[in-house]
């Protein structure tokens, strides 16, 4: 008769001073994790045990009476083996729905040939990218992951049935990032794939004097719409420890401001002026164009659909920016104290500008004049004080004395 055994890489055999060690506790729990959790009966997994002779298995006995014993060719946990087998079936049925969905709408899965508002497309749908994002994470892993059934659009309507986004700026405004299009073929797989709780269709309509119309169905509530932009925008503007960028500029205030915004919007596209993206990768580019001058003839580039690309979420640093950590409660003074620190200007020589509208208010809250998180702030220094005394008592100033801490003298205490 031979015994089974944990598996595991240590001998066997087992001394009396091991066995002078073992409590109650060890002595019952051994050969334990032979056994399935929920029967006690012998565990399906064939890798958590191994065969010993009779011999050894007699003298384990003598240390471990209560010991679970099975001999070899012993049955398993008929209720795991069922099981296991349930899991196994659901993991293959799993792989077959994910091979069907993925083959069906392959451009959605692979993110191709997305739709855009162009000359001959009249009418998208609309679908949760929340959706859509599980959807993929399934179709990735299948054996992990359970299918994705509901579409949940709902979350779209107002209680009154109606649109809340303004359809002309979907794809454009942050509030509308959740919605994604869909081509009408795709979305008629869509509807008979899966659970769909709402149909949201937007319609595009050219005049003939160019004029372009947006109609959705369901329409679009305009009260409902208003609130929502309104709740967004004051969420927006309650914020902590959130940054925001402050950009020098040394040339005539308006004009620069518009020529820095045309360089910023430039480098959307292309990593090319990103000086983290040149030390990373200038290597290779040089590599690269070395290449292309001893090979020849060179080969065009095949040409990219820049609507296609994948825009980058990251801020672009610019030459004398910097970033700031603030949060909503601070006021404009506030502010300029702390770009004092950064730029060593005093707060009468700054003159801030957030999207070509001056900052003046110095008691204004930062929320209040619109200052959100990752705002771009343009900073015009006006005949910058030269006297450090100056720059350093004013810094001082800011702080309360230390020697009044703890007194009356102190405010706030």
């Amino acid at each position: 008769m031979d015994g089974l055994l944990p598996s595991s890489g240590k001998s066997a055999d087992i001394t009396l001073d091991d066995a002078a060690l073992s409590d109650e506790d060890l002595r019952l729990a051994f050969n334990d994790d032979l056994l399935c959790e929920n029967h006690r009966n012998l565990c399906v997994d064939e890798g958590t045990r191994r065969l010993v002779s009779e011999d050894v298995w007699r003298r384990l006995r003598v240390y471990f009476p209560t010991a679970p014993e099975f001999k070899s060719g012993a049955q398993t946990c008929q209720n795991c083996k069922r099981l296991a087998e349930e899991s196994q079936q659901t993991k293959d049925l799993n792989r077959v729905i994910a091979t069907d969905q993925k083959q069906s709408l392959s451009e959605l899965y692979m993110d191709k040939n997305r739709p855009q508002w162009r000359p001959g497309v009249s009418v998208l749908n609309v679908v949760n990218r929340e959706f859509l994002d599980q959807w993929k994470m399934f179709l990735r892993e299948p054996n992990r992951r359970e299918p994705v059934w509901n579409v949940m659009n709902s979350t779209f309507l107002c209680p009154h049935g109606g649109f809340l986004f303004q359809p002309e700026l979907i794809g454009i405004s942050e509030a509308t990032e959740l919605i994604t299009y869909v081509w009408p073929t795709e979305w008629t797989i869509i509807r008979k794939t899966f659970r769909v709780d709402a149909e949201i269709e937007i319609s595009r309509i050219e005049e003939e004097d160019g004029n372009v119309t947006f109609i959705c169905s369901p329409d679009l509530c305009q009260d409902c719409c208003v609130a929502r932009e309104f709740q967004e925008l004051k969420e927006k503007q309650e914020y902590k420890d959130a940054k925001i960028y402050v950009r020098k500029i040394a040339s005539d205030f308006k004009d620069d401001v518009s020529r820095t915004s045309q360089e910023a919007s430039s480098l959307e596209g292309s990593d090319r002026d990103d000086p983290e993206f040149t030390q990373i990768s200038g290597n290779k580019r040089k590599k690269s164009i070395q290449e292309n001058e001893t090979n020849s003839p060179v080969e065009k580039s095949p040409k990219i659909d820049n609507s296609q690309l994948r825009r980058s979420s990251r801020h672009r640093k610019m030459r004398g920016e910097k970033e700031l950590t603030v949060s909503s409660t601070l006021t404009l003074r506030d502010l300029k104290l702390e770009i004092m620190r950064q730029f060593s200007v005093a707060p009468f020589d700054q003159h801030l500008m957030l999207e070509g509208i001056p900052l003046t208010n110095d008691q204004a809250k930062l929320g209040s004049l619109k200052i959100l998180p990752g705002s771009v702030l343009y900073l015009k220094i006006d005949e910058p004080c030269e006297d450090p005394m100056l720059i350093d008592d004013l810094t001082r100033a800011t702080c309360p004395e230390e020697g009044f801490k703890g007194t009356g003298l102190l405010g706030g205490q």
